[in-house]
Formats: C-alpha cells, structure tokens, sequence
C-alpha cells in the first residue's frame, strides 16, 4: 500500500508535468512558485504538532489535576447559584402572590422573613467559599473574580428581600389598600433589585484554560 505522503509526491509531479505541457514557460513558472507556496504550508500544517502532542506526561499529570478542581469547585459553586436562583424566584412568587390578592400582607410579611433567612444563609456560604489554593495562577484569579462577582449580588439579592420585608410590615406599611400596598412593594423591588450576574466569560476561560486544544 502507498504511503499519504507518496501518494501526495506523486500527485504533485504529476500536476507539474501537465502544467508544464499545457502552459506557457512563463505561466508555467507562476504556477510552479504557486504550487511550491502551496505544498510547503501544507507540509508545515501537517507536520506541525499539536499542543497535547507536545505535552509531556508530566504537564498532562498536572493538567487532568486542575481539571478535577475546577469540575469539583464549580460543581459547588453550580449548587449555590440554584440556591440563589431559587431565593430570587420565592421572592417574585411572594410579590405576585400578594400583587393577586392570594394572601394577605400578613402572610407575605412572614414568608419575606423566612426569604431573608434563606438567602442571608446562600450569602454565608458564599462568603466562605475561597479559590482552590491548587489551582495555578490564572484559574486562580479567574475563580476569585466569579467568586467576588457572585457574592456582590447575592448582597444585593439579600438587601432588596430585606428593603421589601420591612416595607410590608403590616404594622408600620405606608399604605392601607391592598393594590397600593402591592404597588409599593413592586416599586422597592424595581428600584433596588441588583443587575444581572455576569460570569459566563470567566468561567468559560476558566474551563478552556484547564482543557486546551490541538
């Protein structure tokens, strides 16, 4: 059987021959540089090796070992963002409940202070979570960014159910009907609910640091 490569070498004379029947001398000297170009960046692609190729066992050791880290600690980290996600979404179902009419200012003043525990608890954990000391210096940084960033928001997440709970306060609310307690309510929420979190290009370069390609 013939080798890729010979077959290629034969390719290639082959192609000059033709040229060299069929082509002017000077047309056919454009077209030689041309397919010379040509086959030597194609032969450079093709022997070029890859990075995983070039790694030694060692750098791949230490490699699959950042990457059990970061699956470990996002893994952990995916856990407290569906806690969040959960906290905020009790928060716009107490809002809404209210807002219909389905409870009473009491009830929903109750539920905000069993939200405030639940998310200042979120918050503690978050506040815990340090970087992976294991993880090489980029990563490292790149965590504590997504860490930081997460921890301002579920801040800002805490103090809005707060601001909200002590305004439905059944015994100091400033308002008395039904549809401008809710209103009142629905205000404080628009006017202190945090921006949205953006991690995504972080941990994005977080996961492709730790998996390089070819």
């Amino acid at each position: 059987m013939f080798s890729t490569e010979s077959l290629a070498l034969a390719a290639l004379i082959l192609s000059i021959f033709i040229l060299h029947r069929v082509l002017s001398r000077k047309k056919f000297i454009t077209a030689l540089s041309l397919i010379v170009a040509l086959s030597a960046l194609g032969l450079y692609l093709y022997s070029r090796p890859s990075r995983e190729a070039v790694m030694t066992v060692a750098e791949r050791t230490h490699m699959g070992k950042q990457q059990e880290i970061v699956a470990e600690w996002h893994a952990e980290y995916q856990e407290l963002i569906i806690e969040m996600d959960r906290n905020w979404r009790q928060y716009h179902r107490i809002l809404s409940d209210f807002a219909a009419d389905n409870i009473s200012i009491e009830v929903a003043y109750d539920r905000f202070i069993d939200l405030a525990n639940d998310a200042a608890m979120t918050l503690d954990k978050l506040e815990a979570m340090d970087p992976p000391i294991e993880l090489d210096d980029t990563s490292y940084d790149l965590v504590t960014s997504i860490i930081m960033k997460t921890r301002d928001y579920a801040r800002g997440q805490l103090a809005t159910i707060k601001m909200t709970m002590e305004a439905a306060n059944p015994e100091t609310i400033k308002a008395e009907a039904q549809e401008e307690q809710a209103k009142l309510l629905k205000e404080i929420m628009a006017k202190t609910s945090p921006a949205g979190l953006f991690t995504a290009s972080e941990i994005r370069e977080l996961r492709d640091g730790v998996n390089p390609k070819g």
